[in-house]
């Protein structure tokens, strides 16, 4: 049996991606984080991203 896993990348600010990264290692998601040929990415397969909720305030949301 053949596994192939395939994905978009949708790069960000490096802030922003350490920013993700920490949230998850301190949330014990940590198997998140995957490094190959590419270097390191995080995989946020069924992970939905949301404003916090001053941003959200301030874009009148």
């Amino acid at each position: 049996m053949t596994y192939t896993h395939t994905f978009a990348t949708l790069e960000v600010p490096k802030d922003v991606y350490d920013l993700i990264r920490s949230r998850l290692l301190a949330a014990g998601y940590g198997h998140t984080i995957e490094t190959g040929s590419i270097g390191e990415w995080i995989d946020l397969e069924g992970v939905a991203l949301q404003a916090e909720p001053e941003a959200k305030e301030a874009a009148g949301l």
